[in-house]
Formats: structure tokens, sequence, C-alpha cells
């Protein structure tokens, strides 16, 4: 039987990538021996899936962040984001520490396989250590820049002066890691991308080793909690989210939660934090669903709108759902998400201080008014369930065990 290791930070968002979570479904269904190592905090939404754990005691992700210094300016806030973009997954006090608990795992248990998020550093040292092959799930493999953004180029300075102190600690050349000035993993095996190539119309995305599989709504399993069962069926549905790593930005939930409410929208607000929602449902109108975490695959097909930070799951729910868009980039990929959605005419991105002016209420109202968008983002969800989604993906794992071509699967 093979062995395959998914390995992840132990946040929701950091298991989905738009389908790594429900391709080690898949896998399993295949009569694979799937296991997902990653600490024991991601254990719940693991076990609502059926997929088997092994438990590290660090990931080398520094959760949950400590929280944003106080009386910050725009400028400096903005940096602090980027710093933090780095910092949570890329420090080598939390990563040296993650590589060695993974790959004492890996030599116990001995996978044929090893299938990472994009932000496991622990992973791409491990799987060199061990000389075992390494997949990356969720994003492409792709042509770096030589040169970064200027808001982006002092924490890519933090990030490479950390890379290189970790190679040399550990004696390895970084293998599975891409050239360039911005730290990002890449193999030479396979990418799987869940999304189309329109998406990735401005990089250099390498095919092969990237395959672009796209994606289609999952069949959500049991029935819809109570509180969904409740809300009124007679108002556009909103859902209002950070996802799970960027969620220490009160403002902008108390803002975008208020100018929705007022706009008529059922508001549901997914926080990523257990002492930030209680905080919110004390602040904000009582018919206004506050929780640390919301079912995506009962609640999208019910949203007429989701506002959020774009992270890759989240933006991938709203594509396949066909569900507009408005995205309000926090770090790191978060802008690119956002360029690509307005891009793609799925809906409209904002900066995070034009959440505080007017703009905020003129494209909540144009996304919810206007159904150019929903047209649209069903063209698209159209695009991306034809490529296969997880299936393929699967089919492409299996390929690259079997020693065959994954990008002809």
């Amino acid at each position: 039987m093979t062995r395959i290791l998914f390995v992840s930070a132990p946040l929701p968002g950091h298991m989905d990538w738009g389908g790594m979570h429900r391709t080690a479904v898949a896998l399993l269904a295949r009569g694979h021996d799937v296991r997902w190592a990653t600490e024991p905090y991601g254990f719940p939404h693991l076990e609502r899936l059926g997929i088997p754990t092994f438990a590290l005691p660090t990931t080398g992700w520094l959760w949950p962040p400590p929280p944003m210094p106080a009386n910050l300016s725009p400028q400096a806030r903005a940096r602090e984001r980027q710093r933090r973009a780095v910092a949570v997954w890329l420090d080598p006090e939390r990563v040296l520490p993650a590589t060695e608990a993974l790959l004492d795992l890996v030599r116990q248990w001995q996978p044929d396989l090893l299938v990472s998020e994009p932000f496991m550093a622990a992973a791409a040292f491990a799987a060199e250590l061990a000389e075992v092959p390494l997949v990356i799930a969720g994003w492409p493999a792709t042509e770096m820049p030589t040169r970064v953004p200027p808001h982006q180029a002092e924490a890519a300075r933090l990030a490479q002066a950390w890379r290189r102190t970790m190679e040399q600690r550990l004696s390895v050349r970084g293998t599975y890691w891409a050239p360039g000035p911005l730290p990002w993993l890449r193999s030479p095996h396979l990418h799987i991308a869940y999304f189309t190539r329109e998406w990735y119309a401005t990089w250099r995305v390498l095919i092969p080793p990237t395959l672009l599989v796209g994606g289609m709504p999952p069949q959500p399993g049991g029935t819809p909690p109570a509180w969904m069962r409740a809300l009124p069926e007679d108002r556009p549905w909103a859902l209002i989210t950070l996802g799970s790593a960027f969620t220490q930005d009160e403002a902008f939930f108390l803002r975008a939660a208020t100018v929705a409410h007022k706009l008529g929208a059922q508001v549901i607000l997914a926080t990523g934090d257990q002492a930030l929602a209680e905080r919110l449902r004390a602040a904000l109108p009582a018919d206004i669903h506050v929780a640390t975490w919301v079912p995506f695959a009962h609640l999208f097909p019910r949203l007429r709108l989701v506002i959020h930070h774009g992270g890759v799951g989240t933006t991938h729910a709203a594509l396949v759902h066909a569900v507009p868009q408005l995205v309000v980039p926090h770090a790191a990929d978060q802008y690119y998400q956002a360029a690509r959605v307005q891009r793609t005419g799925v809906g409209l991105a904002l900066r995070v201080e034009q959440v505080r002016t007017p703009a905020l209420e003129d494209a909540l109202v144009t996304l919810l008014e206007d159904s150019h968008w929903r047209r649209r983002a069903q063209a698209v969800a159209e695009q991306m369930a034809s490529l296969g989604g997880v299936e393929r993906a699967a089919t492409a794992v299996e390929a690259l065990l079997a020693g065959t071509s994954p990008e002809q699967c």
C-alpha cells in the first residue's frame, strides 16, 4: 500500500488551498494509506474530513501571532504586516525544531511521498534530508521575479537571511526552494494548483511541473448547522472573514459588518479567533451571526457576497460557487488574489485604508445590486469545473508514484 504524508500548518486555510484537504480524502478513498502531519490544534478540521493524523509538536508556524503593536502609522502597520507574513512561517527558531520533528516522523513512517502546502519550510528541508519526493499543493511552480515591490523589500531581505541561516545549519542545498528574492517552495516533481491558466495569466507558470486542476463545489456532508437554518431567506447573505492567519483587524470586521448590515444584507462573520468573536458580538447588532468558524460547503451555496482578505482557500470557494467577492488584502499573496479577482471580473478589491471610506459602501452596493458580477462569476465557475478538480489532482499524485507523467492526467 502506498504511503502519502500530507503536511501543513494547523490552520484550516492552510489545509485547504482550494482542494489540498479534499485531495487527501480522494486518495484515501482510492485505497492509499494517507496521513496528515500537523499540530493538534488542526485535528478537529481533519477529523471532520475523516483524515488520519500524526501529531507534530511544532510545524514551524507562530500561532496565534502576538497582537499588533498599538498606535502604528498606516505605513508602519503595512510594513509590520509584511514582516509578520514572513515571520509566522520562516523564523529559524521555530522552523529548525519543526524540521527535526518532521524528519523523525518521516524516517519512522517512511512515506513514499510528501505533499505540502506552499508555506511549510520544514517540509522542504525534511524532504531534502530524507530524500523523499515532495509535491506542493495549492501553488504553481513559477519563474520568480528578480525584484520585489518596495513595500515587500524589507520582509524579503529578512526571509532570505533566515533561509540562508537554516540551509547552513542543516547542511542542505535548498533543493525545494525557488531561486530569487522571495521565499517560495518549489518542487521539480509536481505542483497542484486548484485554479485555471487564466488565473495565473500574469505569472510565468512552469508547466510542467504545474498541473492546473480548477475545482468544483464539494458535496456538503450532513445537514446545515441550526444557526444557518434560522437565518432569514429573504435577505442577501454576506460572509465576512479574514481567514485563520490575519484575523487581528477588529476595525475591518466592525466597519464591513456595519455597512453590509445597513445595506440590508444578512451578515455572517467568521473571525478565526474566539476572543475577537466575543467582542464583536457585544459591539454589533444581534441579528449579525458571529462565529469563529463556518462550514463553507454548506454556507457558500447560499451566499450573495463574500468580503475577505484574499486567502487562496476563501477565494477558491467563492470562485467555484460563483459568489461575487470584495477582497481587502492584508499581506503576502493576498494582493495577487485581490488583483486577479478584479481583473477576471468576479469582484472588486480595496486597500485596507479604503475600508474606512465611502469606497466600501460603493463597492458593496454594486456587488449586491448589479447582476453582472454573478454572471461573470458563474462563467469562471464553469471554467474551473471543466479542469477536473480534486479527482484529477489525486490521479496526478498516483501517476507520480507510478513513475508516469502527472501532466498527462
